[in-house]
């Protein structure tokens, strides 16, 4: 690591990073034990069972085409837990055990071979000793590379080699739209690509096409972090030969086409009936 300050005065430090020796993998085993959700009606004095939300997924980009994989919301007193790469490779290092922090179980996977759209599994035995497994529904594709990464036929982006630091894989899915802002109605679903975190050399290109039953009135390209993002304003273009909004961004995340149906809002500000001074 090195650094530079505005009188030329240079730093430079090496860092060496290893990996978790045995003693500090973690557990492996969560301590809390299995929970069960109800809700309760003072009428009818019954229990209903609540359907707890789906593990939440999220991921982190390591050097060498490594991915820390983390998923949290899995059912308590789980053990014996390993994440998988869905694809049928049938390689070691397409499985890994994950390990217990205190809120989510956590793997770091190698994820070469990409495009691979069979995304990742974690499985797990129950305190009964009962099976648990859950998917991971993500496309792996590979970035720092002219191939452009697609989702279906509507949306796809170009992450080349002079727009990362280095080459990695990026993780792809459809994301339902959530959260949006007041009179906005949302097109399809969102593309998300992820993680959102590692830093851009320069802006990526994000493609969204218009369903041909809709006009691009009031139509614009929107982005967010993550679910608990807000969405902003990307200033796309339009590209009427091939229908769709293209869209640069300086960071990943979920991409999604809104229409503002709300009019705009003028408020009337009386002045003071005195002018201060200096005004």
């Amino acid at each position: 690591l090195f650094a530079i300050d505005a009188a030329g005065l240079e730093v430079t430090r090496r860092v060496w990073l290893r990996g978790p020796s045995e003693s500090e993998q973690g557990p492996a085993k969560q301590a809390s034990p299995p929970v069960v959700l109800a809700r309760h009606s003072k009428r009818a004095k019954t229990r209903t069972l609540v359907t707890p939300p789906p593990p939440r997924w999220t991921f982190a980009s390591l050097p060498d085409q490594r991915v820390r994989v983390r998923v949290k919301g899995a059912p308590a007193g789980l053990h014996d837990v390993r994440i998988e790469r869905g694809t049928t490779r049938s390689l070691p290092e397409d499985v890994a055990f994950a390990t217990w922090d205190g809120a989510a179980w956590c793997a770091v996977l190698n994820v070469s071979g990409t495009p691979d759209p069979e995304g990742f599994w974690i499985k797990g035995s129950r305190a009964d000793s009962t099976a648990w497994w859950h998917r991971g529904s993500v496309a792996l594709w590979p970035t720092g590379t002219p191939l452009p990464v697609r989702v279906e036929d509507w949306a796809s982006a170009q992450i080349e080699g002079d727009r990362v630091y280095e080459s990695g894989v990026v993780m792809v899915r459809t994301a339902p739209l959530s959260g949006l802002p007041r009179g906005a109605t949302g097109v399809r679903a969102a593309l998300e690509l992820s993680p959102a975190s590692p830093p851009l050399r320069r802006p990526v290109g994000v493609m969204l096409s218009l369903p041909a039953d809709r006009t691009r009135d009031r139509m614009g390209v929107y982005r967010r972090d993550g679910d608990a993002g807000s969405w902003e304003w990307t200033d796309a273009e339009w590209d009427s030969t091939s229908r769709s909004f293209r869209a640069t961004s300086t960071r990943l995340g979920q991409f999604a086409m809104l229409r503002d149906t709300t009019s705009p809002l003028v408020r009337v500000i009386t002045p003071a009936a005195r002018p201060r001074r200096g005004d």
